[in-house]
């Protein structure tokens, strides 16, 4: 997984970390970085996406 998520782009990273890692609200970690809400909300879903490709093959285990 820390692997996957260092592959990631910085702003996706960021985000996925603060939300999915962290726990964060995506209000609180929209503000924490300086974006907006929605900006938050696109970087995680592009951010898991590009994980689920990354990490697919340990769903046909």
């Amino acid at each position: 997984m820390e692997e996957a998520l260092g592959q990631l782009p910085i702003d996706q990273r960021a985000a996925i970390v603060l939300v999915d890692v962290q726990g964060f609200p995506v209000a609180d970690a929209a503000e924490a970085i300086g974006v907006p809400i929605g900006t938050i909300k696109s970087r995680c879903a592009r951010g898991r996406a590009r994980l689920a490709c990354s990490l697919g093959y340990l769903r046909d285990r």
